[in-house]
């Protein structure tokens, strides 16, 4: 037995609920192709391609170079966090479970739940509880991590390095309203077809 592969559902739009950008984000937007949707964070100029799982990605796209990531959608990977300004939104999207790791000093971390999981091992610190430590410093332990959870997806921050392993720069700390910070929820959404509910 082998798992189906649909190469194409013809002219049929997959995704029902769109993020549709307005004028609160002006860093970020997501448009929709049937199969597959490309996320373009305009704050460091990076594409993020993510296909419907049970598709094939596009060949033209894959093939055009132009994307830093090209993913399955819903990620399966888990997740590891490197702020805790990405924190309130994996958690209003209920996927805390999806967070397998943390880069940082984790006192800074107020959400009771993620606080619990690191407690009891649910979720690696990654670095310790250094104050000096932020992503780009913790390069080769987050490689470590990458070795031993390939499929994860490193959330990296608006000034981490975009063409990193398995990142995805999330920049809407860098959005000029607070309307257009939260509008960001989208991204995390866009990762696993939730966004219905961003």
């Amino acid at each position: 037995w082998s798992s189906p592969s649909i190469k194409t559902y013809g002219d049929v739009d997959l995704y029902g609920a769109k993020f549709e950008p307005s004028v609160t984000t002006e860093l970020l937007d997501i448009t929709y192709h049937n199969n597959y949707k490309i996320i373009h964070n305009k704050f460091v100029n990076a594409t993020y391609l993510l296909y419907q799982c049970g598709t094939e990605p596009p060949v033209e796209e894959v093939e055009s170079g132009n994307h830093k990531l090209i993913l399955e959608v819903p990620h399966k990977g888990g997740l590891l966090l490197t702020s805790t300004v990405q924190i309130p939104a994996i958690e209003l999207l209920g996927l805390r479970n999806e967070v397998k790791a943390y880069v940082g000093n984790t006192k800074w971390i107020s959400s009771p739940c993620l606080n619990h999981m690191l407690d009891e091992g649910e979720i690696i610190n990654v670095d310790g509880d250094r104050d000096d430590v932020g992503h780009s410093e913790s390069a080769s332990s987050v490689e470590a991590f990458l070795a031993a959870y390939p499929d994860a997806l490193v959330l990296g921050g608006p000034y981490d390095n975009p063409d990193a392993a398995n990142t995805m720069v999330i920049a809407g700390s860098q959005e000029n309203t607070n309307v257009g910070q939260f509008d960001w929820i989208a991204f995390y959404a866009a990762l696993y077809n939730k966004e219905d509910m961003s």
